[in-house]
């Protein structure tokens, strides 16, 4: 009987890899090797592209072995001379989140500076939270002298905020904690109601995407908003 051109076609074979091998969240040494040598016959101007994609699915996926890796080709991209800057900025914003999330406090501010740095004032590759990020590295320090310097920087970016509404919600929760630890009621109350009017929008001003970025907010956090909010 002869087969049909679904069975005898190899685009049906299961071990065809998919076209973007470079998405995968798999990693072991067979899946480093083919990503490798797909790497290395990858058109040149490509590659950072596709280490800096690995690098952050893998970071992502929670996995300590993976992650590792990720971060490991995150700093391929960056050591770099090659690739656009705007790849760089990326992935040294990735690590620098990670690390303030794993409390490696020095690494994440390292990082999230030379990300700024890099972007200049266009900004290109950046999140809209590398400011709010440096912030928290601040908090989490306990480190007054540096509080007034992370306000700034976190209002500067809140006159340009990022279009997602989770991460300006992020941005004004941010500078509410610092004007907090500052002893600025009055400034910390007016970040505070703006978090809050965030926290309650039912819609992402996206028309396409309705529900993208709506900010989920504990019941702890909303709580701690609303006192500061009613404080000034």
């Amino acid at each position: 009987m002869r087969r049909s051109a679904q069975q005898s076609s190899p685009c049906f074979r299961a071990d065809v890899k998919t076209p973007d091998w470079y998405r995968s969240p798999e990693w072991d040494e067979a899946v480093e090797r083919d990503f490798r040598q797909r790497l290395a016959r990858a058109s040149h101007h490509n590659q950072t592209q596709y280490r800096r994609i690995k690098g952050v699915t893998l970071l992502k996926t929670g996995d300590p072995a993976k992650s590792a890796a990720g971060r490991r080709l995150l700093i391929e991209v960056v050591e770099s001379s090659e690739g656009a800057d705007f790849e760089k900025v990326i992935a040294l914003s990735t690590l620098g989140e990670r690390a303030l999330r794993d409390g490696q406090l020095d690494e994440a501010e390292a990082n999230l500076r030379e990300a700024l740095r890099i972007a200049g004032d266009n900004g290109s590759g950046t999140t809209g939270l590398e400011e709010a990020w440096l912030a928290q590295v601040a908090l989490a320090r306990g480190d007054r002298g540096g509080f007034r310097e992370a306000l700034d920087l976190v209002a500067r970016r809140a006159h340009d905020p990022p279009q997602i509404l989770s991460a300006r919600f992020e941005i004004c929760l941010t500078a509410a904690k610092l004007a907090v630890a500052l002893g600025d009621p009055v400034a910390a109350a007016s970040w505070a109601r703006s978090a809050l009017t965030l926290a309650d929008a039912e819609h992402s001003g996206l028309a396409n995407h309705p529900t993208l970025g709506l900010v989920e907010v504990t019941a702890q956090t909303r709580a701690w908003l609303n006192e500061v909010a009613e404080s000034a």
